[in-house]
């Protein structure tokens, strides 16, 4: 099958991070696979091409310039489906307007526009929706919301697909460094209000008028960095959070870390904590309905959202329990196969074609 995917950026992030192992399942099955995305730097181009899949920028920059200039992209490649990752990328695939079959996947759990109204968001999603012959989302919680907020078309199915993964590591446990004085922490996310890293320093500052000695490293970048620090400073905590900005390999802070800790209020899927099941790692993770998705509904590291007390109990916990935590991670692994997951898409891609 000749598939093309589009997106919005190659940028590193969990759905282009997603789209990664996408399409390397895709080639594997036997299908030949292209990309194009529509804006920023070509970060990923280089892995899309060590696997062999040829990436491109759509030219222009508007939406209907971009719709044009994909439509001639599609007529020369001939694809039998076109598959579109996050809003912008659904609207220039559907305003392309060709007839080739479209699936568009929902990546996160919030409004199609965040920035606009709620009656725009709406209807631009499903507008876009009812264009498309499929939907997928990457979750039973981000499809309960896009119902929930009027974001599907009226009787357009929208089939639930689990983000996959390629794990590398064997199912062992985590040697925490006991050892050592200081426990080595780690948060990785964008520095935004959805991620609730006041809850983290709140909780940590409590840990730290108990005289734990921890230090952690905080990779990301986002509109709060600036009142974030500035918290930490107020809580005392400036030697003991260290804020990495953006990063592009994180497999060395994984590996070197003790504990892992998301705070997130929502999430679309959560890659961060397959990523962490990867490294054996142990997670300590707000309790949000994607979170229990990914980790289980008795997963003993889950707290409280937007609890600080909570956090720091689990925490604490966790350092000292982190075999339990491990051994209930390396049981999750097997939900999140990455081949498996490349083969229900398959199957979405074959029902369209029969249709």
């Amino acid at each position: 099958m000749n598939i093309v995917h589009l997106i919005t950026t190659i940028e590193r992030g969990g759905a282009e991070n997603q789209l990664l192992i996408l399409c390397e399942e895709q080639l594997r099955i036997g299908n030949q696979v292209t990309v194009f995305y529509l804006k920023g730097k070509p970060v990923l181009e280089a892995a899309f091409t060590k696997m062999g899949v040829r990436s491109y920028k759509v030219a222009g920059n508007s939406l209907i310039s971009q719709s044009f200039f994909f439509k001639r992209d599609l007529k020369m490649l001939k694809p039998d489906v076109v598959h579109a990752h996050l809003p912008r990328s659904e609207l220039v695939a559907t305003l392309s307007g060709t007839k080739i079959p479209l699936v568009v996947s929902r990546h996160n759990a919030e409004k199609f526009f965040n920035s606009a109204p709620r009656f725009i968001s709406s209807f631009f999603a499903r507008f876009s929706s009812k264009q498309s012959n499929a939907g997928i989302a990457i979750s039973k919680s981000v499809r309960n919301f896009l119902i929930e907020a009027n974001e599907i078309a009226k009787n357009k199915e929208f089939h639930v697909v689990t983000y996959g993964y390629n794990f590398t590591t064997e199912n062992e446990e985590h040697v925490p460094s006991t050892h050592q004085t200081k426990h080595k922490l780690l948060a990785i996310g964008r520095l935004v209000p959805q991620k609730d890293y006041p809850t983290i320093l709140r909780g940590l500052s409590m840990l730290a008028s108990q005289e734990m000695d921890f230090e952690i490293s905080v990779l990301g970048e986002g509109e709060n960095r600036v009142e974030l620090q500035k918290l930490s400073k107020e809580l005392k905590l400036e030697k003991r959070v260290f804020w990495m900005g953006k990063v592009e390999d994180t497999k060395s802070f994984y590996k070197e870390s003790d504990l892992f800790i998301l705070a997130s209020r929502y999430e679309g899927f959560g890659m961060v904590l397959v990523e962490a099941m990867d490294h054996s790692l142990p997670i300590v993770c707000a309790s949000s309905p994607t979170a229990i998705e990914v980790l289980g509904e008795n997963y003993p590291g889950l707290f409280e959202i937007g609890s600080p007390r909570d956090l720091a109990e689990k925490v604490s916990w966790a350092l000292e329990n982190s075999g339990i935590l491990v051994r209930e991670l390396d049981y999750r692994k097997r939900f999140f196969i990455a081949s498996d997951m490349a083969q229900k898409v398959q199957e979405i891609y074959e029902l369209i074609q029969v249709h």
